[in-house]
Parts: C-alpha cells; sequence; structure tokens
C-alpha cells in the first residue's frame, strides 16, 4: 500500500523525472535525506511514500503468514513487509512475499528470481495496486501476485506477466481472476495446497 506522490528529481533540461537506482535510494537513506519519519518504497526509479495503515490492512498483514506459511512449508517461507530487490530500478515492500529457502540462506534481499508469491493488501490503494504496480510486478517477472481488497473482501488474482506495448505500462498480466470468500485459490508453486479465500481474511 503506497501513496501514488514519489520524490522526483528533475532532469538538467526540465525534462523528464530522473529516475533514482536502487543505488541512489540507499544512498540518500544513508545520508538522512528521506526523513525517518516515513516510510518508502521504490518502484521503476520512483521513491514513494507509504501509508499509514488503517486497523482492517494491519489485521489482515498480521493473518497473513499464519495462514501461507504452513503451505510453503519446504518450499519457501513468508517475509511480511520487507524489501524485495527487483532488476527493474526497484525496491518495493509488498505487503507480504512468500521466497524460496530459508531466512538463513539470504546475505541481501531476495529478487524476482526467489519470489514465489507476492501479496499486496488494499484499501485505498486498489486501482494502484491493480494498474501502477501490477504493471511493474509483470514487469519484473513475478508470475504470482495477488491483491486482497479489505473492502470487497474479495482476491483479485493476477498472472502470467507479458509485455503488451497497447497497455499503459508497457506491461501486464494476461490472466486475471477476481474470487470471492466463497471460492478457493492455490498458489502456483505449491499446487498440492488448497486455500479459502475467506481464510486469508480477518
Amino acid at each position: 500500500m503506497s501513496l501514488t506522490v514519489s520524490l522526483t528529481s528533475s532532469a538538467p533540461d526540465g525534462g523528464s523525472p530522473l529516475r533514482w537506482t536502487r543505488t541512489d535510494y540507499h544512498r540518500l537513506a544513508e545520508l538522512g535525506l528521506l526523513p525517518a519519519t516515513l516510510r518508502y518504497e521504490l518502484i521503476a526509479g520512483e521513491i514513494l511514500v507509504k501509508m499509514p495503515q488503517n486497523f482492517p490492512h494491519s489485521a489482515t498483514v498480521l493473518k497473513l503468514p499464519t495462514v501461507l506459511a504452513p503451505v510453503f512449508l519446504g518450499i519457501g517461507h513468508v517475509r511480511p513487509q520487507v524489501p524485495v530487490a527487483l532488476s527493474t530500478d526497484g525496491e518495493p515492500e509488498p505487503d507480504l512475499a512468500v521466497v524460496r529457502g530459508v531466512p538463513e540462506s539470504y546475505s541481501s534481499h531476495p529478487t524476482e528470481e526467489d519470489i514465489l508469491l507476492l501479496i499486496e493488501v488494499s484499501d485505498t490503494t486498489l486501482s494502484y495496486d491493480l494498474g501502477r504496480k501490477a504493471a511493474y510486478y509483470a514487469e519484473a517477472g513475478v508470475r504470482d501476485y495477488w491483491v486482497l481488497d479489505v473492502n470487497a473482501r474479495e482476491l483479485h488474482v493476477l498472472r502470467n506477466p507479458a509485455p503488451d506495448p497497447r497497455a499503459p505500462w508497457g506491461h501486464r498480466y494476461r490472466s486475471t481472476q477476481t474470487l470471492s470468500l466463497q471460492d478457493q485459490i492455490t498458489p502456483l508453486t505449491a499446487g498440492a495446497s488448497s486455500l479459502s479465500v475467506a481464510s486469508l481474511f480477518p
């Protein structure tokens, strides 16, 4: 969940904003140029300010690990609200990531090669999570991306990422479906386990 407002730097000629790299992003933090009172993530070269969490959002984020950890036992581990390092000039902090292996096997943030599932929990940012952020994850090649709509209590499942020059940001998910509380969902990389959508919500 993020604000769509970004901290940008104008190009010297006054043209399009410059894109921050992951190195730039970390350097700004080291120099104290990103106020420590706010939370950020780097998406497609833009530094975005993350929104405060309301209770439905935080309650959902807290429940997800207890539901998903058993499903991915022996396959991967669950990481709530910590960074992943994407090659597309980004270091997002998804509400939940499931990545391969165990935490001790990592000496840096997981990359797109490690990601088994990404989940964003949406209340006020649904259009962004299904739009710009979905396109960004598709560009990075994230194969299984879920968006939990806490207001409608629905699960949006986005799969099969691909470039598409007709799409607003050049990439999209070719498979999308919206599931209700009565439906079941099976993660792509945990094919033996089926979950009820209702179990993902508090």
